[in-house]
């Protein structure tokens, strides 16, 4: 029950590589993590 709840709250992880495909580069003031943080926020998750 618990173990099937965690499992449906695991964020997928966001490849670096799909990032910079999508456009994304790095800037002085967004960190990778920063930027997947805001693509959850964006998605609702």
């Amino acid at each position: 029950c618990l173990d099937e709840l965690r499992r449906r709250k695991v964020r997928q992880a966001t490849s670096l590589d799909a990032l910079l495909d999508a456009g994304w580069a790095p800037s002085g003031g967004e960190s990778p993590e920063g930027h997947a943080m805001q693509q959850d926020r964006r998605r609702g998750a």
